[in-house]
């Protein structure tokens, strides 16, 4: 790994004509959310259901005004320490043991991109140096080796874990989640001489408040912020990620620890087709019709781009195109108007469908099955659809953002941000020759790599830049 440590170039700042086709795009998908809401508000007021659901709003609010409290102040609260200022810490000693934090995952597996990717990472890491590689988890301030598998009920089997001097902490789920959790771990693990690695996968909820749960947004900032004085070294999932992290550092003036190291690395896929893998029936009859199949894969959420792909396919519809949209992804949030927009189109079933509820096997039996992906997201922090989809050798629609140009290389095929007539374009022009996609070009990271590329930067402290 070539270790280059300085500030990261910026981005080249978005054409004004791209900033007005996102703003553009929320602002719809807003204007869809507030009638859909004000619909359903009508419905709730003037019925029972009301007397019930008043108290839980008022019980949300208050939930949501605890969760606003910085992380350190929660840690303080409930142990009675507050984090360690960075020149108290321990002087460092040779790198020992890599704990791999799986709290998030084992709290809360939902499938999601994150989880999946930090289990696959932990299984990489483990193959690669199973002597120094341990799993596990954080409760109320408590280090637990775990014992049982990450997806178990019963953690029962899960045992107290000692710190040693040296020990690398490497946080690769959603902590922010779990603020409590880690209370007075990291103190520990620098009274020790070892060193805090996180994994921000990125920074859409500050820089996208809008488009994430509430939830999130009001968790994630006071935790990024205690990361940045009290992580001796952060990984991302891309460079666009790492760089999107550095400018909002340098933008906004966040405090931070002087020369906070930066890594990143790529995700991978695991899905392995299956000849001889049985969907249900009703992804077998989608599948395997005649027409064309494009799928877009994603929760349910403001950022994923749906509207945009359901409005270039009504386009080609209106032409007579046979071309059906798939949509694989649970709901999210402020997915209303979207849900409902969906459920009452007229080419549902016919044209345009939507699978809540599909599992790894038979995603992967639709990316062997569909004609290619349409990935129309106005931010992510890596992109896993679209190396799942050029692993089975079927062509990617991407907006073009930065991440996709960086994994989909020239392998992808782009389009114009929240533009759906450049989307609808760019499907006729693959189809008649116009444009060619090559899914071989695009990123081939393997988990292992993955997994080298961490152990270069723990064990042998190569990093990519830091922060200035």
């Amino acid at each position: 790994m070539q270790t280059k440590l300085d500030c990261p170039a910026k981005e080249a700042p978005s054409s004004l004509s791209e900033q007005e086709r996102l703003l553009e795009h929320q602002l719809r998908y807003l204007y869809a959310e507030v009638l859909q809401l004000k619909k359903e508000r009508y419905e709730i007021i003037y019925t029972a259901s009301w007397l019930i659901v008043r108290p839980l709003l008022r019980l949300e609010e208050a939930l949501a005004r605890f969760a606003r409290r910085p992380f350190s102040l929660v840690a303080e609260a409930e142990t009675g320490l507050s984090p360690a200022p960075s020149t108290a810490k321990t002087q460092a000693v040779e790198p020992g043991r890599i704990l791999i934090d799986v709290t998030g995952t084992v709290e809360r597996d939902m499938g999601t991109g994150i989880e999946r990717v930090a289990k696959d990472l932990s299984d990489a890491l483990r193959a690669a140096d199973p002597a120094q590689c341990r799993l596990v988890r954080c409760d109320k301030g408590r280090l637990l080796e775990c014992k049982a598998p990450i997806g178990a009920k019963d953690r029962a089997s899960d045992t107290p874990l000692a710190i040693e001097p040296g020990d690398q902490f490497l946080i690769l789920a959603d902590a922010w989640n779990y603020p409590q959790a880690y209370a007075g771990v990291f103190d520990s693990i620098h009274a020790g001489g070892g060193r805090v690695i996180v994994c921000v996968h990125d920074v859409i909820p500050e820089l996208f408040p809008a488009a994430c749960h509430e939830r999130t947004v009001a968790l994630f900032g006071p935790w990024l912020r205690d990361i940045l004085l009290n992580a001796d070294g952060i990984l991302t999932v891309s460079r666009a990620s790492g760089a999107d992290l550095a400018a909002l550092v340098e933008e906004r003036s966040i405090p931070h620890r002087p020369g906070l190291s930066i890594g990143w690395f790529h995700n991978a896929s695991r899905f392995e087709l299956r000849p001889d893998h049985q969907p249900r029936g009703k992804i077998a009859e989608v599948a395997r019709a005649d027409a064309p199949l494009f799928l877009c894969v994603g929760t349910l959420e403001p950022r994923k781009g749906h509207l945009v792909a359901l409005d270039a396919f009504e386009r080609l519809w209106a032409e007579g195109h046979p071309a059906r949209l798939l949509f694989v992804g649970r709901r999210g949030w402020f997915d209303y108007g979207l849900v409902a927009r969906i459920t009452a189109h007229p080419e549902l079933g016919r044209r345009l469908f939507w699978f809540d509820d599909v599992d790894d096997a038979e995603l992967a039996f639709l990316y062997a099955q569909m004609s290619a992906l349409v990935c129309p997201s106005f931010a992510e922090g890596f992109g896993l659809p679209v190396i799942e989809a050029s692993r089975c050798g079927k062509p990617v629609f991407c907006s073009d953002i930065p991440v996709f140009r960086e994994v989909g290389r020239e392998g992808a095929l782009y389009f114009a941000l929240n533009d759906a007539a450049a989307l609808a374009d760019a499907i006729r022009g693959w189809e008649d020759g116009r444009l060619q996609a090559h899914p071989e070009r695009v990123s081939a990271s393997s988990w292992a790599d993955a997994a080298e590329r961490i152990r270069a930067a723990i064990k042998n402290n190569e990093w990519d830049f830091r922060l200035c």
